[in-house]
C-alpha cells in the first residue's frame, strides 16, 4: 500500500469533504485506490489517497493522472493547485 500526499493552498471550507467524493467518482479500477482522507486547515486542504500495490514514483504519478481527472470532472476542485504531491514512506508490516 503506498500514501501519496497532496497539499493544496486554498481557502478551506466544508467543500473540502466533498473532495473524498469527487475523488471516488472520477477513479478507475487501474488506479487501485483503496482509501481518501481530507484534511482542511485554514488556507491549506490536504489530501491523502491509499493506493495499493505501487512503486514509490508510480505510485505518485497515477495519483497525479487521477487527480487531473478529478479536476476536470468536479467544480468544486476544478481551480485548486498542488502546492506539494509527495509520497508518504509508511512502516513495513512483519
Amino acid at each position: 500500500m503506498r500514501l501519496t500526499r497532496i497539499t493544496v493552498r486554498t481557502v478551506a471550507d466544508d467543500r473540502a469533504a466533498l473532495v473524498v467524493d469527487a475523488i471516488w467518482a472520477a477513479a478507475r479500477p487501474e488506479d487501485r485506490l483503496e482509501h481518501v482522507s481530507v484534511q482542511a486547515g485554514s488556507d491549506t486542504v490536504v489530501i491523502g489517497i491509499f493506493t495499493r500495490g505501487e512503486g514509490p514514483g508510480t505510485a505518485e504519478a497515477a495519483v497525479c493522472r487521477l487527480m487531473e481527472r478529478v479536476c476536470a470532472m468536479s467544480a468544486i476542485v476544478r481551480f485548486w493547485s498542488a502546492d506539494d504531491v509527495r509520497d508518504v514512506p509508511l512502516a513495513q508490516e512483519n
